[in-house]
């Protein structure tokens, strides 16, 4: 059976399925004990929906299932968006949100964003180093001269990329099953690159 298939059978087996199989195990356990019923349906409702909304982790296996839908991409930004640390983070998708949730953030507040939200544990000169340059290099962030700092804001490459994040990696086991496994996966092109914007501004 073509993988697509398969993932998209297990997807309506988790999300339209299964609930299904719940329902109709109540009716049979309300014909059969009115009494403890609605109990054990309580139970494995909560079972069920706690396993779908808890908050999705993405360790090494989960990360290569993820896909991104983009023939206008570069091949580098679709690979960087799935790159971790060494500790296993996705320390580039940490940064770019991180970049938008923050106001105006110059490193210390992208380091320390990374550091205390996503409990990664590198040091703020590695980070800067390793991924806030790397980063600015792929026209993803651009860096504007604030005082006697640099402060960091998203490119329109950097807003798809955000697009894309959000997109692909949810936060939670039923978004993903609904993208990944029954394919409602769709991004916006990717915006052509215009040096001017993404280069760093002094």
């Amino acid at each position: 059976m073509p993988q697509n298939i398969q993932r998209k059978l297990t997807g309506f087996c988790v999300l339209v399925l299964m609930p299904i199989v719940i329902f109709l195990g109540l009716v049979f356990f309300w014909i059969q004990s009115p009494l403890f019923a609605f109990p054990i349906f309580l139970i494995v409702a909560g079972m069920y929906a706690f396993a779908l909304f808890v908050p999705s982790t993405y360790g090494p296996e989960k990360i290569r299932e993820v896909s991104i839908p983009s023939t206008s991409a570069p091949e580098d930004i679709l690979k960087m968006l799935k790159i971790t640390s060494q500790g296993g983070d996705l320390i580039y998708i940490h940064l770019i949100t991180a970049v938008k949730e923050e106001a105006n953030p110059n490193q210390s507040d992208l380091s320390r964003h990374v550091k205390n939200r996503h409990k990664v544990m590198i040091t703020p000169q590695a980070i800067r180093e390793q991924y806030i340059v790397p980063l600015e290099g792929m026209g993803i962030i651009r860096s504007i001269a604030v005082s006697k700092q640099r402060e960091y804001k998203l490119t329109p490459q950097g807003e798809w990329c955000l697009t894309a994040i959000k997109t692909c990696f949810p936060p939670s086991n039923f978004y993903y099953y609904v993208r990944h496994y029954l394919g409602r996966l769709k991004l916006p092109e990717y915006p052509k690159i215009d040096d001017d914007k993404t280069s760093s501004e002094i």
